[in-house]
């Protein structure tokens, strides 16, 4: 059996490791060919093109490189009509994947085309899921209410649990305390401010104007920052100034998180990491005022409540969500403050979170989606 396997970033590129390295587990004899990076084939897994053509973000960068994604993407397409694997699995990063799903089928109809961590159209760009209805043949979901969202749509979907339980399974809660030389009775809150330097710029001061204003407030609490692969303390010192005290850590995101009394997250992944990790926090998201405008519209669309994956997925507040104006450092320092003296509240949102874990499972994703896979390419070619 031989499959293609797509992928666009480098978080894709790791969840697609695993799920390689599964399907291996299952069937021995299945080969897989890629688009990926070198990680990748460290891997073990045959790099057929380079993801790092296809790495572009941000609008003028994107208009600058057309010319050498659209090459790449012919060339792409060419190579799976012409070598006909037995299916192809695309992985996240939808902008260029939807595009790529359907010149796929309108070529080689025959060719089943899978998706796995699905774009998430039932909050933004819900016009994509004609697209998804009618070129890919299976949908893996990684969030457990997306099925049903998917299957109102037409479109064949099924819930496979989520990756990054697999990231954090064996991540020690001790490590982050004994990496910073904090005692066990010293409460560490850590801040992550996000990975995207547009957000940033309005995320990173209220999360420390919160800070400093819990260190006058409370005694024993020690705090650190995890930076985003590629920051520094110097590129994060130009949206705040960083007091000599709090440590910037990069690459430790989990064992922060697992270490934290409560973390400040800016809205997105890392809100559902922590809620993996059980620990409670605080989540904001502030953008320019076009941007909101934008986002709050998307919302009231698509009857969403809430911008924070724990939230979504417990149909409940389960954890603050501090937005726009109310993205501030008083406010969020009120709250923090709160969790701090508040045990009654801190143990409701900890017990909360707990939920959240409930409802998506401790099943291996990795091994569930292989499992997946298989299934459906047997019948899809009965």
């Amino acid at each position: 059996m031989n499959i293609y396997i797509s992928t666009g970033d480098t978080s894709a590129e790791q969840h697609a490791i695993n799920f390689v390295n599964a399907c291996k587990k299952q069937n021995p004899e299945v080969n897989f060919t890629a688009m990926g990076s070198p990680i990748m084939a460290d891997a073990g897994i045959d790099i057929a093109f380079d993801s790092s053509d296809i790495k572009i973000f941000g609008y003028l960068a994107i208009i600058k490189h057309l010319p050498k994604v659209y090459k790449v993407f012919h060339k792409v397409v060419d190579y799976i009509c012409d070598t006909k694997p037995d299916a192809v699995v695309l992985v996240d990063f939808p902008g260029f994947h939807l595009r790529l799903a359907k010149a796929i089928k309108k070529r080689c109809p025959e060719i089943p085309i899978i998706y796995y961590i699905m774009p998430q159209v039932w909050a933004w760009h819900q016009s994509r899921v004609k697209t998804i209805r009618r070129y890919v043949d299976k949908c893996m979901c990684i969030l457990p209410f997306e099925p049903e969202w998917f299957q109102k749509h037409g479109v064949n979907a099924e819930y496979v649990g989520n990756p990054i339980l697999e990231s954090i399974r064996d991540t020690d809660r001790t490590a982050a305390k004994k990496l910073l030389g904090i005692d066990d009775h010293t409460r560490l809150i850590s801040i992550f401010p996000g990975s995207r330097r547009k957000e940033m710029e309005y995320i990173f001061k209220p999360m420390m104007d919160a800070v400093e204003i819990l260190q006058e407030d409370v005694d024993d609490l020690a705090f650190a920052i995890a930076a985003a692969p590629g920051f520094s303390r110097i590129d994060l010192e130009k949206y705040h100034k960083i007091p000599s005290h709090i440590p910037v850590l990069e690459g430790h995101n989990h064992e922060l998180m697992a270490g934290s009394y409560f973390c400040f997250a800016k809205s997105g992944t890392t809100t559902l990491e922590a809620a993996m990790m059980g620990c409670p926090m605080l989540v904001a998201y502030r953008g320019d005022w076009i941007s909101a405008k934008l986002a709050f519209t998307f919302m009231k669309w698509n009857n969403l409540r809430y911008v924070s994956l724990p939230n979504i997925i417990a149909g409940q507040a389960v954890v603050p969500e501090f937005l726009q104006e109310m993205c501030n450092g008083p406010e969020m320092a009120r709250i923090a403050r709160l969790l701090l003296i508040d045990w009654e509240l801190y143990d409701q949102m900890a017990g909360d979170l707990e939920k959240v874990q409930n409802i998506l499972g401790n099943a291996p994703a990795s091994e569930q989606a292989a499992r997946t896979m298989f299934s459906f390419i047997e019948k899809y070619n009965k």
